[in-house]
C-alpha cells in the first residue's frame, strides 16, 4: 500500500490512501495525518483505484479507477457527490484552480468536467 498526497493542499491532517482490489475491494480510505486514525472509507469503485486528488479548496476528493469511473466525494462527509462513467479507463486526474473543473486523462485524450452543474451520475 502507498500513501499518496494530492497536488493541492488537502484538508488539515487528512491523507487519502487507496487499497488494491486483492486486499480490500478498491476502497479509498482517508486517514488523519496527525494520529493515523482512519477518518472514513469511501466505497464505490469496483476495480483498482489509480489516483486520488483533493480539490484546491479541500472540499472534494476525486478518485479514478480501472472500472472506468471518476468519483467525486464530499470531503466533509465522505459521501459520493458524482459518478462519471467513461468509455475508457482514466489514467490520471487533476483539479483546475477554480475547484469546479476536473481534468481527466485517458488513452483517448483529455476530458474536462465542469462539476458545478452535473447530476449525481453521468
Amino acid at each position: 500500500m502507498q500513501v499518496h498526497c494530492s497536488r493541492h493542499r488537502p484538508p488539515p491532517r487528512c491523507l487519502p490512501r487507496w487499497v488494491p482490489a486483492r486486499q480490500r475491494g478498491c476502497d479509498v480510505r482517508v486517514w488523519s495525518a496527525a494520529t493515523g486514525e482512519s477518518l472514513y472509507v469511501l466505497h464505490g469503485h469496483t476495480e483498482f483505484v489509480k489516483a486520488c486528488r483533493w480539490s484546491p479548496d479541500g472540499s472534494r476528493l476525486a478518485s479514478i479507477g480501472d472500472d472506468q469511473t471518476v468519483r467525486i466525494w464530499a470531503a466533509a462527509s465522505g459521501e459520493v457527490e458524482t459518478t462519471i462513467r467513461l468509455y475508457t479507463t482514466p489514467t490520471d486526474c487533476c483539479w483546475l484552480p477554480d475547484a469546479r473543473t476536473l481534468a481527466v486523462t485517458s488513452r483517448q485524450g483529455l476530458h474536462l468536467f465542469d462539476l458545478t452543474r452535473v447530476p449525481s451520475s453521468i
